[in-house]
């Protein structure tokens, strides 16, 4: 049994080290320098795989999927049929991706875009701006990171919806479901 790490260099060995000091005894492969023999090759953490590579693993058990979502994995043409994929929603993520939506929102709603372009031409006129109530903003996904950034711009006043495919609850969220 070995395990692949087919990433990015942006967190390759970031990922790989903290696997080693939490699993010696795995042997552990990296994409494309250490790979060895792909027949014993099990399972494979995966972000963004470049094609061909996941079906090229004859016996592939498991696919992790590190981002925040699996779009990239189910999307190869080439994936071997009949693997499971499991996505690996760890809690710097949620906070990252959280971060990151509650900052767009928060830029679009004070109209950040507009402040910037007048001071970059020195104009310093005043404009209008709205209480958070008075923005309704839809999430396209309830999942473990929709659902949190969902929640933290609720706490921030916005009036919030979001669809999932199967029913949620959410206190503070009108939730709608379907396919």
């Amino acid at each position: 049994m070995a395990l692949l790490f087919l990433l990015s260099s942006w967190s390759r060995d970031e990922w790989t080290q903290a696997m080693r000091r939490q699993g010696p005894d795995i042997d552990i492969r990296v994409w494309p320098d250490e790979m060895g023999n792909i027949e014993d090759i099990t399972y494979a953490v995966a972000w963004l795989p470049p094609p061909h590579v996941l079906e090229s693993l004859p016996n592939l058990k498991m696919i992790f999927s590190l981002g925040a979502g699996v779009d990239a994995i189910l999307n190869d043409p080439t994936l071997p049929e009949g693997v499971p994929i499991a996505r690996v929603a760890e809690p710097d993520l949620t906070m990252r991706m959280t971060e990151y939506v509650v900052m767009q929102v928060l830029m679009h709603h004070r109209q950040q875009r507009r402040f910037e372009e007048n001071q970059r031409n020195r104009i310093w006129d005043c404009f209008p701006t709205h209480s958070a109530s008075a923005l309704a903003v839809g999430i396209m996904g309830l999942g473990v990171l929709g659902s949190d950034a969902a929640q933290k711009l609720a706490s921030l006043g916005f009036k919030v919806a979001g669809w999932s495919r199967s029913r949620k609850t959410i206190s503070g969220i009108e939730c709608f479901a379907g396919s």
